[in-house]
């Protein structure tokens, strides 16, 4: 299992609330279609349960030499629950695609989260997914959309090694300001970490960011600032900013351009840990 790259989950795991895991169960996966899955994580002696779906491509099989690409997708807070009918997985990414070779991955966030203890379970619900399937590890991707696009940005500062690149989409970079967001809305958030993340832990991740420039629910320069902070640290980040657009994922997932963007990149077999300590400020405290 690649290390975990950010302090929070260091500090998380002196007050306990790391967990354990136990593997997915569900109805097996077949080739071209999507099946829910079940995945449990133990974080302060409370098991939670994520559901997810998974969707293997037409063509996969356990053995092909290489593996297959993955796409990890987040939805938005409207989402969260324990429905998967709410979450709209691979539809998103598929619909229009002639070909579509990638794996998707479409975890559901619980009711009411705890943004202590979720970044951590979704990075060991990857690990569990990559382990039990036929996974390219040097082409995992990520995407989503509001808390998804918050997801997007955390969960690559937390494992950069991790992915060969990431697109979020109406996201910020601080949980603490999603947390803010979903209540503005009326979403339940438990709590939050306030973590203040130096960008550069990024500087070999390709980026590209999707934005409204009217998103009055998480304001584009959430995102802006981080893309312009990659840019000083020879980052290489882009961000489509869509003129009067509000929060809404807009042309991001539109025709095949981000799928195939995610095709032409692939991470370096030998890519290393980052470590993050030295650029993480971390203001702990609920926000409850």
């Amino acid at each position: 299992m690649l290390r975990r790259s950010l302090t929070i989950l260091t500090v998380a795991s002196v007050l306990g609330l790391t967990g354990i895991t136990t593997p997915s169960v569900a109805q097996d996966p077949a080739p071209g279609a999507e099946t829910p899955q079940t995945f449990r994580h133990v974080a302060a002696g409370e098991a939670t349960d994520y559901g997810y779906k998974l969707f293997l491509p037409d063509g996969y099989t356990p053995d092909a030499a290489g593996g297959f690409p993955l796409i990890y997708n987040h939805h938005g807070a409207g989402g969260n629950g324990s429905n998967l009918g709410q979450i709209g997985g691979a539809a998103v990414l598929v619909r229009g695609q002639a070909d579509f070779p990638f794996i998707v991955l479409s975890p559901q966030v619980p009711r009411n989260p705890d943004w202590n203890i979720v970044p951590e379970a979704l990075l060991a619900l990857l690990d569990d997914v990559a382990s039990l399937h036929n996974v390219d590890e040097t082409r995992i991707y990520m995407t989503g959309f509001s808390q998804g696009g918050f997801l997007t940005w955390v969960l690559g500062m937390m494992e950069p090694e991790r992915f060969a690149a990431l697109a979020p989409v109406a996201g910020g970079t601080n949980l603490m300001s999603l947390c803010r967001a979903m209540r503005s809305v009326g979403v339940p958030c438990g709590a939050a970490p306030d973590t203040v993340i130096d960008a550069c832990v990024l500087t070999d991740v390709p980026i590209w960011a999707f934005h409204g420039s009217a998103d009055t629910i998480v304001r584009p320069l959430e995102a802006q600032t981080y893309v312009d902070a990659l840019a000083s640290c020879s980052g290489n980040a882009q961000m489509t900013l869509t003129p009067g657009l509000g929060h809404s994922t807009g042309p991001a997932y539109v025709g095949g351009a981000l799928v195939d963007w995610f095709a032409s990149h692939q991470r370096a077999p030998e890519a290393t840990a980052v470590d993050a300590g030295d650029k993480l400020a971390t203001t702990w405290g609920g926000l409850r």
